[in-house]
């Protein structure tokens, strides 16, 4: 077993239920195409996670594109972002 593989898709899951819940809680539907996340990630380690699962996270989220927040200041209240196109 790859246990790299297993760590990040353990990491990607967590990160695909905080961004259904960030969409649930700006009542956007997942169908909603966004043009990005913004994910505040806790290490280098996670966010090279992030990085080999792009492709996944990206079709997860219904996203375009994925950034990483650098100060957990720049969240409001969850761990992720939903920004959408009006």
């Amino acid at each position: 077993m790859d246990e790299q593989l297993v760590s990040d898709t353990r990491l990607v899951m967590k990160l695909v239920s905080l961004g259904h819940a960030a969409r649930n809680n700006a009542k956007v539907k997942v169908r909603q195409p966004m043009a990005r996340v913004a994910l505040h990630l806790r290490s280098d380690a996670e966010a090279a996670a992030a990085e080999r699962l792009r492709e996944p996270l990206l079709t997860s989220f219904n996203c375009k594109s994925l950034e990483r927040l650098q100060d957990a200041a720049d969240v409001a209240q969850v761990s992720l972002t939903c920004i959408h196109n009006s």
